[in-house]
């Protein structure tokens, strides 16, 4: 399997770490909150993928939205907190096999925000959590968690590395508009190929192309609507290719 096929390939170290069976089952997903998003977005289709582990998947997990899969938990902040009465069904749920997937993935976005009961109650599950759970704690501000929470986690930088020429080269732009390839880090390989063609050819039409990729990358993160974030970037890849 190329690296360039996963879901984690935008993020070289942990792909790595993903394909060596190197990842932990408690993550602190540190970075811009754009970013952090993403990796852990892709990180739940990774971790929860019933065939091929690529983005082109097919399989039921990847083909529904996160938010209708069984086997993915997404806890975010209520009137500005997470509070222990958000956490406690989710940790008392723990120990159902997950339905679909080989793996249950507890996100818990602006992790940052939990009370300090909500981190103490979570302390345990984070140490000893059953062999199919991964936690993945997404916070732009780690500091504002509790030391003995952080000590309990492995760290992924949400910053995604550069592609290598060779993987730019590759990087086929019209592919990304197909159904099975329109996805979240496919605009991140597109907009590091806008990048890199400015670079080459001065083209003014490239940065714009670049800015439209940030676009739909935003929109699809913030929405789902991949039709719409589509357009948005193709109405700009057909400009620029005229």
């Amino acid at each position: 399997m190329k690296s360039s096929d996963t879901y984690l390939a935008p993020w070289p170290p942990v792909d790595q770490g993903w394909r060596e069976r190197g990842l932990g089952q408690a993550l602190l997903v540190t970075g811009e909150s754009a970013q952090t998003r993403l990796l852990a977005e892709a990180l739940a289709r990774q971790l929860t993928c019933e065939d091929a582990k690529t983005p082109a998947c097919s399989c039921r997990s990847c083909s529904r939205a996160l938010a209708e899969h069984p086997d993915i938990v997404v806890i975010h902040p209520e009137k500005n907190r997470i509070r222990r009465d958000q956490i406690e069904p989710v940790l008392q749920n723990l120990y159902r096999l997950p339905l679909w997937s080989p793996g249950q993935f507890v996100w818990i976005e602006q992790a940052e925000l939990m009370t300090e009961a909500s981190q103490n109650y979570l302390l345990k599950s984070l140490e000893e959590p059953p062999g199919y759970v991964t936690f993945a704690l997404v916070t732009e501000q780690s500091a504002g968690l509790l030391e003995t929470v952080r000590s309990r986690c492995q760290v992924l930088r949400a910053q995604p590395g550069v592609p290598q020429e060779r993987t730019l080269q590759e990087f086929n732009p019209r592919q990304l508009f197909t159904r099975d390839h329109f996805t979240a880090p496919g605009i991140v390989d597109m907009a590091y190929w806008a990048r890199e063609r400015y670079r080459q050819t001065g083209q003014e039409g490239y940065l714009s192309l670049w800015e439209a990729s940030y676009q739909a990358f935003r929109h699809l993160e913030a929405n789902g609507n991949a039709d719409i974030a589509k357009e948005i970037l193709h109405n700009v890849y057909s400009h620029v290719q005229r």
